[in-house]
């Protein structure tokens, strides 16, 4: 399932140094909060950890795919109502053949609300 422009839309793509961030915005009327939670939407893990790799189909211009999950480290639960717009900030990227060694986190300003490191591979 692809998620950009139905859950979530991307607001800005930024490169500084080594670092690459993305500042998107959720829509909170998807229908993935309406059966995560009704009355209290909160955004599903295995949907950030695809809007990520999705971000970097996007920069790369290259269709990749979750190969392997390392670490997800949830710091606060992420609603669209609390948390409108969040920035995605890939904080170390490595490129070994067709893979992608990413670790990023997810903020909502400066606050760290999730940190994950994961594998993706270029989708021939």
């Amino acid at each position: 399932m692809i998620l950009k422009d139905e859950l979530y839309h991307i607001i800005n793509i930024e490169k500084e140094n080594d670092k690459l961030f993305f500042d998107i915005s959720l829509n909170k009327n998807h229908f993935i909060y309406k059966a995560h939670f009704p009355n209290f939407p909160i955004t599903p893990g295995v949907c950030l950890i695809q809007i990520g790799t999705e971000l970097l189909s996007t920069y790369f211009q290259k269709k990749y795919k979750i190969k392997l999950i390392k670490s997800v480290k949830f710091l606060s639960t992420i609603s669209p109502e609390m948390y409108p717009c969040i920035k995605y900030v890939v904080d170390k990227l490595t490129i070994e053949e067709s893979n992608l060694n990413i670790q990023m986190q997810v903020l909502s300003q400066q606050t760290p609300l999730c940190k994950l490191s994961f594998v993706c591979n270029n989708e021939l």
